[in-house]
């Protein structure tokens, strides 16, 4: 059995956002810090180690601090007959609503889903477009000609408290993601890396528009989990998963299906037709592994870089086992 070590790594929203950073972009960044605090090759031999299932390394999304994603459990097992007249659009709109729940209430929504609804504190994501204005008479030097107008998709995570009847909500700024991570020396340079990044208060850049100071992460503080937390019979996955052997039958998934190109550090996203498409299972999906963790998620070589991964072993955190499994 592989000895791994769990991490809490807590960081702070410096600015806007314009998105949540998957487990993907969080892995991209710690791999530039890693190369920059090491070497380009010492960055690509961890890379490859990964790739080839040499090394265990998995990554969360980013969560909001002290919560987690809301499980995707099934709602038509609900029982609509009861006294409850619980309606399961209704559920599920509440089920949708509520992005993040704490992790007391995780138990809860997997044995009496009804009861989503009356969940509190909560935290959803709210998305909104940000009105930004560029005045080409001062970059021109032309007087009187009028401002370019154009908006900015940004989101705001809220978390929803219930006092009495009436809800109210909070922007938040702190944030965690989650590393389970091999014993061994790669383990202990990223360790490291993020270390010296916290003391340094080295910025993550993990999403567009980082020079307007958007996307933008400090690290706060990094705690070593307990190592009881690492194994289950059934979990939930916390990041985007390409997966290997898990029981399909059994687990409950999310798709999220997105489009690659190839990217220049020059001139960015390319606009040719070199592109594919690829789905991963999002973060939510209740996951029964066929072997075990080391076994249910992959990474695979880029398509258009020889260097480079798709990076899809996802952090995934052990639930509770229901009494009839055993």
């Amino acid at each position: 059995m592989k000895k791994v070590d769990v991490f809490e790594i807590c960081m702070k929203l410096t600015g806007r956002l314009t998105q949540i950073p998957d487990s993907q972009k969080i892995f991209g960044s710690m791999i530039y810090h890693y190369a920059e605090r090491n070497s380009d090759e010492q960055a690509a031999a961890l890379v490859r180690k990964i790739r080839k299932g040499q090394l265990y390394c998995a990554i969360s999304n980013m969560l909001p601090q002290g919560y987690m994603p809301m499980p995707q459990v099934d709602l038509t097992v609900v029982d609509t007959s009861s006294p409850d007249k619980i309606d399961l659009k209704t559920l599920h709109e509440e089920q949708k609503k509520r992005a993040y729940i704490q992790e007391k209430d995780l138990k809860e929504v997997m044995e009496y889903p009804k009861k989503i609804a009356e969940l509190y504190p909560y935290v959803k994501v709210k998305e909104l477009q940000q009105i930004h204005a560029v005045l080409d008479s001062h970059q021109y030097n032309l007087p009187g000609l009028d401002p370019n107008l154009y908006s900015v998709p940004e989101v705001q995570v809220v978390e929803v408290r219930k006092d009495d009847k009436d809800e109210k909500e909070c922007n938040l700024c702190q944030f965690v993601f989650y590393m389970a991570i091999e014993n061994g020396p790669e383990e202990n340079e990223l360790y490291k890396m993020l270390q010296e990044a916290k003391e340094e208060e080295g910025r993550f850049f993990l999403g567009p528009r980082t020079s307007q100071g958007m996307n933008t992460y400090v690290v706060e503080r990094i705690e070593k989990k307990k190592e009881e937390k690492c194994m289950g019979k059934r979990y939930l996955n916390m990041g985007m998963l390409l997966p290997d052997r898990i029981d399909y039958d059994r687990s409950t998934l999310r798709l999220f299906t997105s489009e690659r190109r190839p990217y220049n550090m020059s001139a960015g996203w390319e606009k040719s037709d070199d592109r594919m498409v690829i789905s991963f299972i999002e973060a939510g999906s209740i996951i029964y592994p066929k072997i075990d963790i080391f076994h249910t998620g992959r990474s695979v070589a880029s398509p258009f870089d020889a260097r480079a991964i798709v990076f899809g072993n996802a952090f995934l955190y052990p639930l509770f086992n229901n009494e009839m499994e055993g």
